[in-house]
């Protein structure tokens, strides 16, 4: 009953029978703990999985779970049509068994202490809801805080002990004697005990998590077989060659060991590995293929569908692989860090990669801040520490001390950027075959203003990985940050920009990107628009400093200013009048662009109304 009280549904037995516990649960409750779920970044950043629960949790509080259908949920929450089709497409079979194992895997992590359990019972699309009762003390123990009642007997009167002697020996002695001769059984009898219980003892205590990590901190990565849903020959054949393009072009990326393996699925997931399962589904004019990336225990941690055009057999391998790797490279990484606990409990916790992937993390849930920012330098510099030919390390900390420029005093020395230099130029000699730290020394170079320089850098990128995508789309466009972008460059970025997923969790460096094209061509709407998508994903100076401009050039200075002082606290060191007269005029050599006019009129707002 909506706005009231109703039955919290626990299960279902074999039979379908419906069991029910009346417990009185308010409706904001169980809104409150959709809130923490979808807070926790379990469901997916921009994903469809919070959209469903949250359709799915509404519709049985207001009393129309029984009618839930998978049509419903199809044209109501996934945008399909009115010809939507079950049984030909299985969308809402997919994100529903996705969404289960997203919610199993939030109470098991980030949700184990949550006073309220939803879940999704197998075989409906009705939430049960389950209140979590706190483990009570044992009974007969009382509470940390309580005291025994008083008792009603009077106690009993103990009569004091009657001095013994022992014949010839003092009385002290006869008490050390039997003192001693207690210790000495005692002892005995704990050593018998010990070594009787030991072996049980030691085979009753779980063993130690296996992380997926290789021994010297890579993630492990397990590419399962492809799979199709027929025989047909020709699909098989592009089955077999993307499985053998998607291991060589995943092998050039180093942070990752990737194998592959058979194609038995009745097998689980070996403990030691992230998994990738690839489904394809064939139809006269597309394919469709169905990702998921596992945890090593086999719960699902992402997972997306892509309908491919059918042409020619080669035509669709490629198009399938560059959809694919577009997104997988980083969100094996998220996955990576969801699984963090385990990896922080392995021998290779404190390995210069796993120092180098952390150095690099960038959450999804809490925000960013200049503290946060010192802590990943610390771990590149420890992974230094360890190793000071670790090339990667170095490209991490060239590209944060430029970027950090922007929000930090201390980073503007002449000391820092001669640091900076000094890290990028070592990169290049100790890690010029791998392509994340080239692209950390093209964004390094890309914010001290050496244009042609991070061109080349990204074109090394794409000679060791040819799919990765955010190096494809600045490559041939990076310079266009400094001058007016055409209206054709800008549409060739959306384009590439509308192939990726929303979740991905890179995408917001492209769409920031783009905001600013918009910006210096003077479609401020546009760029309102493009710089809004990059700031919900990733809250960092790169996003909030410019809405912030962009806003305030709009006409909404007070929203501007409620941008920059929600992240005052974050970011300390804020100083618009240095982003405008120096950095980017320092990374566009001078020249005078809309945006960098925008930042101006930014500055002279704070100066009115300090932050």
């Amino acid at each position: 009953m909506h706005g009231g009280c109703y039955q919290l549904r626990v299960g279902r037995d074999i039979g379908q029978k419906e069991m029910s516990l009346a417990v009185e649960t308010a409706d904001t409750e169980i809104r409150q703990a959709i809130a923490r779920i979808v807070a926790s970044g379990a469901l997916g950043r921009n994903s469809k999985l919070p959209a469903i629960l949250t359709y799915l949790v509404e519709q049985e509080l207001a009393g129309k779970g029984a009618a839930l259908k998978g049509y419903s949920i199809a044209t109501d929450v996934l945008g399909r049509d009115a010809n939507f089709d079950p049984g030909t497409d299985s969308i809402v079979r997919v994100e529903l068994r996705r969404l289960r194992q997203a919610l199993k895997l939030y109470y098991a992590t980030d949700g184990a202490a949550d006073p309220l359990k939803i879940d999704i019972p197998s075989g409906t699309y009705r939430p049960a809801f389950e209140r979590r009762a706190v483990a009570a003390a044992p009974p007969d123990i009382p509470a940390a805080n309580s005291s025994l009642p008083p008792s009603s007997e009077p106690p009993a009167s103990v009569a004091p002990p009657a001095a013994t002697t022992t014949a010839g020996k003092p009385d002290g002695f006869a008490r050390t004697a039997g003192t001693v001769i207690s210790l000495l059984m005692v002892t005995a009898l704990g050593l018998l005990l010990w070594f009787s219980l030991a072996p049980l003892i030691k085979q009753s205590q779980p063993p130690a998590p296996i992380a997926p990590v290789d021994e010297i901190g890579r993630i492990r990565v397990a590419l399962d077989q492809i799979t199709s849903s027929n025989n047909e020959s020709v699909l098989g054949e592009v089955s077999q060659g993307l499985h053998r393009q998607l291991l060589a072009e995943m092998g050039s990326v180093r942070f990752m060991r990737v194998t592959g393996t058979s194609a038995d699925t009745t097998t689980p997931p070996a403990k030691d590995s992230i998994h990738i399962r690839i489904h394809l589904q064939h139809s006269p004019d597309k394919v469709r293929m169905i990702v998921d990336l596992l945890s090593p225990s086999g719960v699902v941690l992402w997972g997306n569908t892509y309908d491919v055009p059918w042409e020619t057999a080669l035509g669709l391998q490629d198009d399938l692989a560059k959809r694919l790797l577009a997104d997988l490279r980083g969100q094996v990484l998220t996955a990576s860090r969801r699984l963090s606990e385990k990896i922080s409990r392995s021998r290779a916790a404190k390995s210069v990669w796993q120092s180098y992937i952390q150095a690099t993390w960038v959450p999804s849930n809490v925000p960013l801040s200049l503290a946060w920012e010192r802590q990943r330098i610390a771990l590149a510099e420890k992974a230094l520490k360890d190793d000071p030919k670790f090339g990667p390390a170095h490209a991490i900390l060239a590209q944060k001390f430029a970027l950090l420029e922007l929000v930090a005093a201390e980073f503007r020395s002449t000391e820092m950027r001669a640091r900076a230099a000094g890290h990028a130029l070592k990169a290049m000699e100790l890690a010029n075959d791998d392509p994340d730290a080239m692209f950390h020394v093209a964004v390094y170079y890309w914010h001290v203003g050496r244009l042609t320089d991070a061109q080349s850098a990204l074109r090394r990128v794409l000679e060791l990985e040819p799919s990765n995508f955010l190096a494809g789309a600045l490559q041939p466009t990076i310079n266009l940050g400094c001058r007016i972008a055409s209206s054709q460059d800008i549409a060739d970025l959306e384009q590439r920009d509308g192939n990726l997923t929303p979740d991905n969790p890179h995408r917001w460096v492209l769409l920031a990107f783009i905001g600013t094209l918009h910006a210096n061509a003077g479609h401020w709407d546009q760029a309102e628009t493009y710089m809004r998508k990059a700031y919900f994903q990733h809250v960092g100076p790169e996003t909030f400093i410019p809405l912030a401009a962009i806003l305030n050039h709009r006409g909404d200075g007070l929203q501007a200013l409620v941008q920059i002082r929600m992240q005052a606290a974050n970011w300390p060191g804020i100083d618009l009048d240095y982003i405008a007269t120096e950095f980017m005029q320092k990374r566009c050599s001078e020249k005078e662009l809309p945006l960098n006019s925008a930042f101006l009129d930014l500055a002279k707002l704070l100066d009115a109304s300090p932050i």
